[in-house]
């Protein structure tokens, strides 16, 4: 028995699921990337504030992950 090849739309669907969990889940991750951002990388604990980091990691990550939610582009 083979697998069967997953369809455009069962790929969207999984998308989209991901996208809503990693939503709900993102200021939480965004503390989880900014800490291990500042922990590693000097310029940002010595020229970024972290409130300001933090916040401008948020609205990347958001914008990233909801642009999945979008609706696909129509090609001519």
């Amino acid at each position: 028995m083979g697998t069967r090849p997953v369809t455009d739309d069962e790929v969207r669907r999984i998308m989209r699921l991901a996208a809503r969990r990693l939503l709900r889940r993102l200021p939480e991750l965004t503390d989880e990337l900014v800490a291990k951002i500042r922990d590693t990388d000097e310029a940002y604990r010595r020229m970024v504030p972290t409130d300001d980091h933090w916040q401008s990691v948020y609205e990347a990550m958001r914008d990233g992950i909801g642009a999945i939610l979008l609706p696909p582009l129509r090609t001519m």
